[in-house]
């Protein structure tokens, strides 16, 4: 699978389809709610997005949360981000990412690229072992499956880069032969702030 190599990893979550009609409550549930942590309510947008860059299209109107703009990556991924945090192309064509200016190093990279023949969960866990760039002080917090579904795959582990631990997470989920992710790295001391941006990124993601 190309999946972006961590400091490029790239996060993921699934849908599951099925033929036939479906109740409303069927209908939300297929749609990314792998995507919303716990207790947080999922959120319609209507925005029609615009392109402003050649690289980075993004919508010129308002958004459900303040302080936030909605920008689109590699196979239609979409997500609210920090306005005044940096956009640019990824380290690889299937992904964008957007860093803090305030906090170097803490970045979130959303992108989407063909699915690969392994089992998703088997496909994220390759990179323990392939990953050259978190191998120095890799801790493993979680690798698993969201709620038992083998098309979400949550990965949350530490890693020392440059003598500085830092902490990631990265959500992943299949859908429609793409494999998307949306990721998130930052320094341990950062990691209070980047993961309540994380989060909103996270609960805002479309396709």
């Amino acid at each position: 699978m190309a999946f972006v190599a961590v400091a490029a990893v790239v996060v993921v979550v699934a849908l599951k389809g099925d033929s036939g009609e479906k109740s409303d409550a069927a209908a939300q549930a297929d749609r990314p709610q792998a995507l919303i942590t716990t207790g947080e309510t999922w959120s319609k947008t209507t925005s029609r997005f615009t392109t402003t860059s050649t690289t980075v299209p993004s919508s010129p109107s308002s958004t459900v949360t303040s302080g936030f703009h909605r920008v689109t990556g590699p196979n239609g991924i979409s997500a609210e981000v920090p306005s005044n945090w940096l956009v640019k192309a990824g380290t690889q064509a299937t992904n964008i990412q957007v860093d803090n200016p305030e906090s170097p190093g803490s970045l979130i990279r959303l992108g989407g690229s063909p699915s690969g023949p392994l089992p998703l969960l088997d496909s994220v866990a390759s990179n323990e072992t392939q990953n050259g760039g978190i191998s120095q002080g890799y801790q493993r917090l979680r690798l698993e499956r969201v709620s038992g579904n083998s098309n979400t795959v949550v990965w949350e582990f530490l890693y020392t880069k440059d003598g500085e631990q830092r902490h990631a997470f990265g959500r992943y989920w299949r859908t429609g032969g793409i494999d998307y992710i949306v990721y998130g790295s930052a320094n341990t001391a950062s990691w209070p702030t980047m993961k309540t941006v994380l989060d909103i990124v996270v609960r805002t993601t479309t396709m």
